[in-house]
């Protein structure tokens, strides 16, 4: 399982194939993380292309201001920040600070930033409208008539 896991975080120079110096230390480790197992497990269980195709057709085509982020890669940022229970903030500051997370993700954070917190906002509140996730429950009870408690 070592090897599968920490082929999933990747960390490589896309263009090149080549690897920098913390990524060369960060894959002599022995210990498998926590998180090389979630990359590995959500790249095992998850059906990317079907997801893709679910969302592509109402993601944001370009048209105007600057290039959107790539959807693979927000619907990654989004599963990280759903399953660690991070704000949006949060998801931003673990993606910049997490080798692992970045490269499930697969942001080289040397030549792409991280999508800032508004973009991944923007995109739930996308996902939301087109009921693609659910929205968190609302914290009314049904037994009292809708009121809050």
């Amino acid at each position: 399982m070592t090897e599968d896991c920490r082929s999933v975080v990747g960390g490589s120079d896309l263009s090149t194939g080549q690897i920098g110096f913390s990524e060369a230390k960060f894959s002599a480790r022995q210990r498998v993380t926590k998180r090389e197992h979630f990359a590995a497990d959500r790249e095992k269980v998850v059906s990317w292309q079907e997801v893709l195709g679910v969302i592509k057709p109402y993601y944001l085509k370009g048209r105007r201001g600057p290039p959107p982020v790539g959807l693979e890669r927000m619907l990654r940022v989004y599963l990280v920040q759903q399953c660690y229970g991070l704000s949006d903030e949060g998801a931003e500051d673990a993606i910049t600070d997490s080798q692992v997370l970045g490269g499930f993700v697969r942001i080289d954070l040397s030549q792409v930033a991280v999508p800032a917190a508004t973009t991944l906002l923007e995109f739930r509140h996308l996902l939301w409208k087109r009921r693609a996730c659910r929205r968190p429950s609302s914290r009314r009870s049904p037994g009292n008539g809708g009121a809050r408690r």
